[in-house]
């Protein structure tokens, strides 16, 4: 039997191989006469990767058990949308499909560039030599390769194992995925990984080439936007996720949209990294700044999602998604650290003394130096991420010490001081043209350093334990520093200052914004930018208040209490037994019963995964004191998973919360079991959690706005050769120069 996918693959791996000699030896003996050889290499290798990932995908809708890692991740049970799901729920088909869009990246700017410019082939080469490293390690290094069949794996020791061997029945998706969240969580997260390839190949081929000025830049502008809006929908549907099933083991196991787990923090860091990228992308294009800064940022793109492809295949760090040690961990490490000394060395050697020609000096209240900040406080929250999560790996593998996750209290504690820093420098760089045109630059900064100062005051007050920066009964506070107390016993009432201004300075700027243009087109980018920044102010608002000032009430209700309202006067803060009196208005628990006078609602489905075709649900009534604020159904049912593959379906015990989201407050309650004749169940109350949702749904708008804006207006044609002349008859002195290519910049 020929196993096609591993054919496939092969094949991949030969013809990017043979592309990227080809384009060698253009590039070393100038042979123009390969390179239309190498274009349709390139194809091959496109065409031959993305039919690997079809086939797999084919494999799936087939229930073909002939392959382990089908056979360990599907079953006839599955609906055909979870058939898609699981193609990549485990790390090497989510690799496989990495590498497919690698490839289609290269093709994309083979096709559009050729590859007869040094800048474009030498971008070409960087990424068939990822492709190709990618595919090597999934042939070779996979923990699960994808076209193992039971035949690879024991044909050798039993004789009846033939070559079309087949398992009658897989083992099922793992309950735990089966939700529409982690269908789409997955594919985004690796598209947003796999589009910062671009980015990382211009910048790396800038560092490689010298003169071509600012097209590097072109190229990946619109690249590293998807990367960022991909990586965001990541990060808000992992949130989401883990906030719907509540798996992570708090006290009330839900409502924990972020926990700081290792396997959501480095897509955080790649997301800071690219966030900081893009920002220093626009002041490269548009004032000439961080020229070489800008580069090897965007190469740091790409390496920060290997650093979070080692991280998630290193096995050394607890974690709920720890799949341990993984054979291709070693080849994404080396990969890591050698791309980025790479492009550090090429950077310092890029690196020279940058003067300005008529030694003319800034002053020190000037735009570029506050946005020179704002990246200093990028570096320092990834750096923070970055530490939290390498700390306990490095414990792990070079002391050989248990590496359990860094404790949230120490993310919290940190990124408190540089969030409000953050929040400072968004209201004074928003707006900073327009209105120390008016009052000028020092009115302005003083006008901050006010708003600091009253945040710093309401920092020391705390009208209660809910306000405190980090939890005082937590293990991390008791073993702490000195200073860490301090900033850990600061008040979240601090933030109220902050917010405020930069929420005004967000307005502000896109007033003036809108006043001064008046092609309604050109508005787009404008309200985009917009929308980006009020998106951030409601996502950060939405966490910070979500997770600090949430309160968990615990039930038990008896048999004997049916159809009756049960009062709690009591609320748990945390996990650490720091309760709140709610005696005033108590939170009430009303259990409905059914036609037949149960309890226990029964409601059938067409999910075959589920036992007996039957799900179990509770009707629940939430009051607060006398009045009834949310209403809903608590549902638990039975997964059937064959998780050891001997044909018996094992009983999975899953639920699924209830779950009445508001404006301003939303409530869960989840189904915690029985205990003899009561039923058990846990109560959330979460204040502005939906906040975080509409603030991600109008960052990502607005950067498809501010994407949209670009595709509208960069292919315009405004004769650029006619105004050149111009401009270098009426200027001359090195002003001049840096005036016209200024200028040439921003006609492009």
């Amino acid at each position: 039997m020929i196993n096609y996918g591993t054919l496939l693959l092969n094949c991949t791996l030969l013809s990017s191989i043979l592309s990227i000699i080809l384009l060698l030896y253009r590039e070393y003996y100038n042979k123009k006469n390969v390179v239309g050889l190498a274009t349709w290499t390139i194809r091959i290798s496109t065409l031959l990767s993305t039919s690997t990932f079809l086939l797999l995908m084919y494999y799936f809708l087939a229930s073909d058990f002939r392959f382990t890692y089908i056979t360990q991740n599907s079953s006839t049970l599955l609906s055909t949308f979870y058939k898609f799901a699981a193609t990549i729920a485990v790390q090497d088909g989510a690799l496989l499909l990495w590498c497919a869009l690698i490839f289609l990246q290269a093709v994309w700017i083979s096709e559009k560039y050729g590859l007869d410019i040094t800048f474009y082939r030498r971008m070409q080469i960087i990424m068939l030599c990822v492709g190709a490293l990618f595919t090597f390690v999934i042939i070779f290094k996979s923990s699960m390769y994808p076209f193992e069949t039971w035949f690879d794996v024991w044909g050798s020791q039993y004789s009846h194992i033939t070559e079309d061997y087949a398992f009658s029945e897989g083992a099922g998706l793992r309950p735990v995925l089966k939700d529409p969240i982690m269908a789409i969580h997955p594919p985004t997260q690796f598209i947003a990984y796999a589009t910062t390839l671009i980015p990382f190949a211009a910048g790396l081929s800038f560092l490689l080439t010298p003169e071509i000025g600012k097209k590097w830049e072109q190229v990946q502008r619109q690249w590293i936007r998807i990367s960022w809006f991909f990586m965001s929908v990541t990060l808000i549907l992992g949130g989401a996720w883990i906030y719907k099933l509540a798996q992570w083991g708090t006290l009330s196991g839900t409502g924990n949209i972020w926990a700081w787990d290792p396997y959501e923090t480095t897509p955080f860091i790649v997301w800071l990294v690219i966030t900081l990228f893009m920002h220093l992308a626009y002041r490269y294009r548009t004032n000439n700044e961080y020229e070489h800064l800008t580069p090897l940022l965007g190469t740091l793109t790409f390496i920060s999602s290997l650093y979070a492809g080692w991280v998630a295949r290193s096995g050394a760090i607890s974690s709920t998604h720890d799949l341990g040690k993984l054979p291709s961990s070693d080849i994404f490490f080396f990969a890591t650290v050698i791309s980025l000394a790479v492009v550090l060395i090429l950077t310092f050697k890029k690196i020279k003394d940058i003067r300005d020609e008529e030694g003319e000096e800034k002053p020190l209240l000037n735009e570029s130096h506050v946005f020179d900040l704002t990246a200093i406080l990028f570096v320092i929250l990834a750096f923070i991420a970055f530490f939290g999560i390498s700390a306990p790996i490095f414990s792990n593998i070079v002391l050989d010490q248990n590496a359990n996750p860094t404790q949230r209290e120490f993310f919290n504690t940190l990124t408190y001081p540089f969030t409000m820093i953050l929040l400072i420098i968004i209201g004074i760089c928003l707006p900073y043209k327009a209105i120390t045109k008016k009052i000028g630059a020092k009115k302005y900064i003083s006008i901050a350093g006010v708003v600091l100062l009253l945040s710093m005051i309401l920092a020391c007050f705390s009208p209660g334990p809910e306000f405190d920066v980090i939890n005082h009964s937590s293990e991390f506070y008791g073993s702490a520093s000195g200073f860490t107390r301090m900033l850990g016993s600061l008040s979240l009432l601090s933030f109220v200052p902050v917010f405020i201004f930069a929420l005004a300075a967000i307005i502000y700027r896109f007033v003036i914004d809108i006043r001064s243009i008046k092609d309604k087109k050109k508005m787009i980018k404008p309200v985009g930018i917009t929308l980006i920044h009020l998106g951030t102010i409601m996502l950060l608002l939405g966490v910070i208040t979500s997770q600090s000032f949430d309160l968990t009430y615990r039930f038990t209700y008896a048999e004997s209490d049916q159809d009756e309202i049960i009062y709690i006067n009591t609320a748990h803060l945390d996990d650490y037994g720091t309760t709140k009196d709610c005696s005033d208005k108590p939170m009430g628990l009303q259990l409905i019963s059914d036609e037949q006078g149960n309890l226990i609602h029964t409601q059938s489905t067409n999910d075959r995964m589920v036992k007996d075709l039957t799900k179990y649900a509770y009707h629940v009534n939430l009051y607060k004191g006398s009045k009834l604020i949310s209403s809903g159904k608590v549902l638990y049912w039975t997964e059937l998973h064959d998780e050891n593959l001997d044909g018996h379906l094992d009983n999975v015990e899953w639920t699924k919360i209830m779950d009445d989201e508001n404006l301003l407050t939303s409530y869960h309650v989840k189904y915690g079991g029985r205990t003899g004749n009561s039923h058990l169940f846990v109560v959330k109350e979460i204040p502005f959690i939906s906040f975080v949702w509409i603030g991600a749904l109008i960052m990502c708008l607005g950067v498809l706005l501010v994407a949209y804006h670009q595709y509208l207006f960069t292919n315009v044609d405004i004769g650029i050769r006619e105004v050149q002349p111009r401009i270098s008859q009426q200027r001359t002195g090195s002003t001049a120069v840096k005036y016209e290519q200024m200028i040439r910049d921003e006609l492009k």
